[in-house]
């Protein structure tokens, strides 16, 4: 049997209509519609815990990150007994005038924009059990209408407030109890936002409102409080939808989900085709079996002139820290250009972007650009004025106008472009799931734009993926990257760069140690950009070791590197600051390291015995083989196995093919990145005829890097 008191909320909730800003209620408008949930499904099954700047099962921002908001409480609440359906619901509480609370909800970057003939709906309670005051608590705000709760712990009820383009219309329903759910629909067409509110499966049509703004959408809106004004209140919302409406017999889209890429692992195809682009030894995916062997990280080698550029002119005196950002050789000159970015003591985060030259990577220049006004005066090598961005060389597209593009952190990212990287225009926010140390980079395999962004979890700093055709339409952030068990658990993934190297993505991530306050550069790998391995956490780029030097107390990586001659140049910035230090002086260097060319890790044999690696089966491609190995001192001799092993319907194990013996191998026995394998009584690999085969390396003493065939 009901209870008097629903009976009575029934009949109010009947009874009670507002004075609607636009028509009375119309007839043919008492049966709500639904919404199909197509443009936005959140229901928090899928929610995961702690994560921060991602779109997080529709969730976009829980709380006040980053802030030192006066905050009492904003979660999901993970219990049955609490929310509406399933397990899940977003809770906020705001028991005091100078609190915030607010969740942010925010449609898939692939889901419909709907700005018109479009439903959405809310269930929401202010509480569970005990009354609170609800002073011009907003449950829910968009640019087309917006909801207040306004209530009291005596009376434990609440009235609805609207607010349309004409203003505040109060108490359109009143006398609702704060402990029941009620379901609010609003169906926004022609300029019109009709609203229905009631207990779930018993909504009434209550007025209809004029629209604040006809050209928005719904897609994405806030709950809970974010002004500065004097509110209070509490509230739980659960399913929550925005779509077209649903259609009889239709079917509710499913709730929104959360998606982690780094499970997203790579599809190799087998047998791998062995031509130009070189195979690196810096994971498994190339190796069936190995013995004697040890996987050895190289870190680059620090150039003795580091570092190279002096901060003496009038706007990099009064710098908190100087740091480069890209270099890149000019196409036309041939001269490496490097953008770096002076950060203004007095204005924080406001900087400088200048450009400095040089013709041989060790002396650098400052040309007077003409650009920017500094004083009175064009005679400097600033080209704009702003937050600080890293630089691209787009080769693909077919604007000159973008030939340069870089993201530019402003309310998010925005996206800039440039005919000579000079000259730069902006646009509106196009990569806003991501903070501060976000990068973008070009991947030629997939033709695609993708971004390693700085999210956080647990209140530690992690690694996202987004990824763009165009540069200006991304998609929403995933997560991607994080420390594990290996690492200590104070560590941090602070920032990490990517770029396609031969067959292999490669990551440099800068690590926080919170331990020491320091940062440094290590590596990471990756077959899809997605999916990252780190084999080794030696630094590949170590700090200083004596307190003071110029790169002790923080590296960041570098953006790209340059291939001289057999060599990659690396380009980073060193501080002799701690993380969270503040320098007296203009702190930051530009500073050049070096790498043997595929040198990031080798397979060793150090012992007199031969280390065995055999490969996964392969085509090779071309006519010779060629390996990039340190065999001074030792040897490397190949032999080419037959491939019917992978049959089980033959006893024949590890057949080598003549004349591809290992006696019959010139062994490699010197220091070269390109060396070709030879074997008497054979002139190439053309026998072969792209049959499937696997290699087997005998390695003594020696260090092997890279495989190829031409």
């Amino acid at each position: 049997m009901k209870s008097w008191s629903s009976i009575l909320f029934c009949v109010l909730i009947f009874s009670v209509f507002a004075q609607a800003a636009g028509e009375p209620s119309p007839t043919g408008k008492s049966v709500p519609p639904r919404s199909d949930g197509a443009v936005l499904h959140v229901d928090f099954e899928n929610y995961q815990d702690n994560y921060i700047g991602l779109l997080n099962g529709g969730v976009r921002n829980l709380g006040y990150p980053f802030t030192e908001t006066k905050i009492k409480e904003v979660a999901v609440i993970n219990d049955p007994k609490v929310a509406f359906a399933g397990k899940r619901c977003g809770y906020i509480l705001t028991d005091e005038a100078d609190q915030r609370g607010r969740i942010v909800f925010q449609r898939r970057y692939d889901a419909p924009n709907l700005n018109n003939d479009v439903v959405a709906e809310l269930v929401y309670r202010p509480v569970k059990e005990i009354p609170v005051v609800l002073e011009d608590f907003w449950l829910w705000e968009s640019p087309c209408i917006g909801l207040y709760a306004n209530g009291t712990a005596e009376s434990g009820t609440w009235s609805l407030d609207v607010q349309d383009k004409t203003g505040r219309v109060k108490d359109v329903v009143r006398n609702l109890r704060q402990t029941a759910w009620v379901r609010i629909i609003m169906h926004k067409k022609n300029r019109v936002i009709d609203l229905w509110v009631g207990p779930p499966e018993k909504e009434q049509f209550i007025g209809s409102y004029q629209d604040m703004n006809p050209g928005a959408e719904l897609g994405r809106f806030k709950v809970g409080e974010d002004s500065e004004s004097a509110v209070r209140g509490s509230g739980y919302w659960d399913d929550i939808r925005v779509g077209k409406a649903l259609a009889p017999n239709g079917k509710v889209a499913p709730g929104e989900v959360w998606r982690d890429v780094s499970k997203e692992k790579p599809k190799i195809q087998f047998p791998i085709k062995v031509g130009n682009e070189k195979q690196l030894f810096v994971d498994d995916v190339l190796i069936q079996s190995q013995s004697g062997l040890k996987r050895v990280l190289h870190p680059v080698r620090k150039h003795p002139n580091n570092p190279l550029i002096q901060w003496d002119k009038p706007w990099e005196q009064n710098a908190i820290y100087v740091l480069p950002f890209t270099v890149l050789r000019d196409p036309e000159t041939k001269k490496l250009r490097l953008w770096y970015a002076v950060y203004d003591r007095v204005a924080g985060k406001r900087t400088y972007e200048c450009v400095a030259e040089s013709g041989n990577g060790i002396e650098w220049g400052k040309p007077n650009l003409g650009l920017f006004d500094f004083k009175g005066s064009r005679d400097n090598n600033i080209i704009r004025e702003g937050r600080s961005f890293r630089v691209l060389y787009d080769l693909e597209t077919k604007d000159a106008a973008q030939r340069y593009k870089a993201i530019i952190r402003d309310a998010g990212f925005i996206a800039g472009f440039s005919p000579d990287g000079l000259r730069w225009q902006t646009t509106t926010p196009v990569l806003d799931q991501a903070y501060d140390a976000t990068s973008a980079h070009w991947d030629p395999i997939g033709s695609k734009w993708i971004a390693s962004c700085k999210v956080w979890y647990k209140g530690r700093r992690v690694r996202g993926y987004a990824e763009s055709k165009n540069f200006t339409d991304w998609t929403d952030t995933y997560f991607m990257l994080d420390i594990d068990d290996r690492d200590p658990p104070q560590d941090q993934i602070y920032s990490m760069s990517i770029n396609r190297y031969e067959s292999v993505y490669i990551g440099m991530p800068k690590i926080y140690h919170l331990d020491t306050d320091r940062c440094d550069t290590q590596l990471a790998f990756s077959r899809n950009a997605k999916h990252w391995e780190r084999p080794d956490r030696t630094p590949f780029i170590p700090n200083a070791s004596h307190k003071g030097d110029h790169d002790y107390g923080n590296i960041d990586n570098p953006g790209n590197w340059i291939r001289v001659g057999d060599e990659l140049w690396f380009y980073y910035a060193g501080r002799a600051a701690l993380h969270n230090e503040k320098s007296d002086k203009s702190d930051g260097s530009v500073c050049l390291a070096t790498l043997r060319l595929d040198g990031f890790m080798s397979m060793d044999a150090a012992g007199d015995d031969d280390g065995i690696l055999v490969t996964q089966p392969v085509v090779l491609k071309g006519e010779a083989l060629y390996v990039n190995a340190d065999a001074k001192g030792g040897s490397i001799k190949v032999e080419i196995l037959d491939d019917k092993q992978q049959d089980p319907t033959t006893d024949e194990v590890d057949v080598p093919l003549f004349p591809y013996l290992k006696n019959n191998t010139e062994a490699i026995s010197a220091d070269h990145v390109r060396q070709v394998v030879k074997w008497n009584g054979s002139e190439n690999l053309a026998s072969l005829n792209q049959r499937t085969v696997r290699l087997r390396f005998h390695i003594r003493k020696a260090k092997l890097y890279s495989i190829w065939t031409e």
